[in-house]
This record gives C-alpha cells, structure tokens and sequence, in this order.
C-alpha cells in the first residue's frame, strides 16, 4: 500500500493528517523498526557503505562485481550447502582437508609434492623387490 495515497489540493485537512500520518509511521520504520518489516517494491541503490547490523537474508541470487573480504571481523567459516563454482583461482593459505573428493588435475607445488611421493614409493619398492632377490 502506498504511503501517500492520492493526497490532492481537494483533501479535507484530516485526509492530509491521516497521509501525514502514513508517511511518518513509514519513514519510523527505516529508523525504529519496531518490530515490523520495511517493505521496498523497487530496487534499493547505495551509493556509499551498506552497514548491516543483523543478519541478512537473501531469497535468490547475490551478485557481487568486485571482491568479498569476510575475515574483517574475524569471519573464519564458509559453509556452502550446494556447488561452489569458483571461475579464476582458489587461493588456500592454510591446510585443505578434502573428503570424498575426486581430484581432476593437480599441478604446481601440490603436483609436485604428489609426484615426489609417488616416486619415493616406486624408488623403494624397486629397492625391497632387489634385496628379497
């Protein structure tokens, strides 16, 4: 429902009051809440910061063109129930625990790191199929 609902110069006073009225209870919504929901049937555009101080609740897609810094405030999880689809490089500083995975292509240190092990193993089975003759 609008919050001025047809106001003209043709209103009683008390027609202005009540839409008065409207609009303050409304604009008291974006400051106090009170408990009720702010309803925006438009697009939202913030041209500076976006100060958040609950949680958030989004109801189909988050498109974001630049970066995401979560650990600002000491953010340390990332749970993600479905697909991650990660486009360019997945850069991971600690440990990486994969369960139940099937890795396609390793390359780089962690290449590397596989291949060494493996010929360290075929290296020392060779040695132990040599010494039992």
């Amino acid at each position: 429902m609008p919050a001025i609902n047809r106001v003209t110069t043709s209103n009683t006073f008390l027609q202005w009051m009540a839409s008065t009225d409207s609009v303050i209870g409304t604009v008291n919504l974006l400051t106090d809440g009170n408990g009720s929901i702010f309803v925006a049937n438009t697009n939202l555009e913030v041209g500076g910061y976006l100060n958040v101080a609950s949680d958030v609740n989004i109801t189909g897609n988050l498109n974001v063109t630049g970066n995401i810094v979560l650990d600002s405030i000491g953010f340390d999880d990332l749970s993600v129930a479905g697909s991650a689809n990660i486009a360019n490089t997945l850069y991971v500083a600690g440990v990486s625990t994969l369960a139940n995975a099937e890795v396609a292509v390793l390359s780089g240190a962690a290449n590397t790191k596989v291949y060494n092990s493996i010929a360290a193993i075929q290296d020392a089975a060779v040695a132990y199929a040599i010494a039992l003759g």
